[in-house]
């Protein structure tokens, strides 16, 4: 990116946490993508289990009961 679009956005995070919560949503996308691929293999969707969309209590579920 250009040097001044750069400086305009450190200016809206002064203290550095946007980029920290920015790269932990990356992180969390990440780790959710390597469980559910649906982008590079939509047939996976078929082999879900209810359990896998959600089950209280489990933070491995889709819908992180």
């Amino acid at each position: 990116m250009n040097e001044q679009f750069d400086a305009a956005a450190r200016s809206f995070d002064v203290d550095g946490q946007i980029e920290k919560d920015v790269e932990e949503a990356r992180r969390i996308l990440e780790q959710f993508l390597k469980k559910f691929p649906f982008r590079q293999n939509p047939s996976a969707i078929d082999e879900l289990k209810p359990e896998n969309l959600f089950e209280k209590g489990n933070p491995d579920s889709f819908f992180n009961g």
